[in-house]
């Protein structure tokens, strides 16, 4: 014998069943990923010093330089550019370049781990 409780998870089970069958996930397309790390960056470098940096390759490069809790860059940053081929030269040419004096390390970005840091495991 079924308590209410069953009941009304049973019943709320089926229309959620039913609702999701007459609306379908929409089916979406993500844009292939050319985003570029440069690691190495100047404390003192900021995203218009990065976008003027990259800006010849691609005008419309989403840039995103990562800050501290107190407003601080990281030393890294990202370039996100529409195209591959633009990927691809920014890393060819600029990789150890001399950039606001430091040598700059530019790669694919790449996926970053899960695996907890040193004092994140909490």
């Amino acid at each position: 014998m079924l308590n209410s409780f069953t009941r009304t998870v049973r019943a709320r089970q089926s229309t959620f069943s039913l609702l999701r069958s007459a609306f379908p996930s929409p089916i979406v397309q993500f844009a292939r990923d050319y985003t570029v790390y440069f690691g190495n960056l100047s404390f003192d470098a900021s995203e218009h010093d990065l976008k003027t940096l990259v800006g010849r390759f691609d005008e419309n490069v989403t840039i995103r330089v990562p800050r501290d809790r107190l407003g601080r860059t990281k030393g890294f940053g990202f370039a996100e550019f529409s195209q591959e081929d633009q990927a691809n030269q920014v890393i060819g040419e600029l990789n150890g370049m001399n950039f606001m004096g430091r040598e700059l390390k530019v790669s694919r970005a790449t996926e970053r781990s899960n695996t907890p840091r040193d004092g994140e495991y909490f």
